[in-house]
């Protein structure tokens, strides 16, 4: 659509330049051309005031989903890594409902196997938290870019209509009205196709965001095997002492 309104407004402009010459002769063309330059910074505007509106609407969407899908994967990494040590918590929980007669080194022995899983649970899920705040904080920090790039065309749409209103002030403004006209055209014709490709790009990378914070858990898993299978093996030791 905007490559359309483009061509459009480049054939107005074409129009416009080739009155220029005639100008000083007819009275009020310098009002007819502040109105044409008016005109094209109202559709200039709209049109990508309408892109940066739907933008930063997807953008906050996503950046008020990003708390929710963090704690979803990081409830994910604790339902795996407490489904891995099961086995051992279970060893130790049987073996604590039936203390009585058992030696006091036995007791310290199993003591310490139960502080080494409690520490592995630790260890385990600080890493997933830091693969997923790192996932995170990557889609976070493509966002930021965008939000700074959507204010900028605000701020470059404000000083093209200021830059508008100081032409009229000009005894000759066609030079002034030309460049004003010139900044739009390049205004329209290139930000709205920018932000619409990076909002895609982010769009795209947040669909696989939740997949990414499970593969954060799944990989800490072959880890936390190996060392809970060690731990079983030491609670076993702590029992033939």
């Amino acid at each position: 659509m905007a490559s359309k309104v483009v061509a459009a407004l480049f054939v107005v402009f074409l129009t416009f330049q080739a009155s220029d010459a005639r100008a000083q002769k007819v009275n009020g063309a310098f009002d007819d051309a502040i109105n044409v330059a008016e005109n094209i910074l109202g559709v200039v505007t709209n049109i990508t005031r309408d892109v940066l509106d739907l933008a930063e609407n997807e953008l906050n969407t996503i950046i008020d989903e990003l708390d929710k899908i963090k704690e979803g994967g990081d409830a994910y990494a604790k339902e795996v890594v407490d489904k891995e040590l099961a086995e051992i918590r279970k060893l130790i929980d049987d073996f604590k409902n039936n203390t009585d007669g058992v030696a006091k080194e036995v007791l310290e022995c199993v003591e310490g196997v139960e502080g080494d899983v409690e520490a592995l649970e630790v260890y385990a899920l600080n890493a997933s938290t830091a693969c997923t705040d790192g996932a995170v904080k990557a889609v976070v920090s493509d966002i930021l870019p965008i939000l700074e790039a959507i204010k900028e065309a605000d701020e470059q749409l404000a000083a093209e209509k200021d830059a508008l209103d100081l032409c009229k002030n000009e005894l000759i403004p066609i030079t002034c009205i030309n460049n004003v006209v010139n900044d739009l055209i390049t205004i329209v014709s290139k930000v709205p196709s920018s932000i619409e490709n990076d909002v895609a790009k982010i769009k795209s990378d947040f669909e696989v965001l939740e997949e990414k914070l499970e593969n954060c858990a799944n990989d800490v898993v072959p880890e936390v095997v190996a060392k809970a299978a060690t731990l079983v093996d030491d609670f076993s030791a702590c029992l033939q002492q």
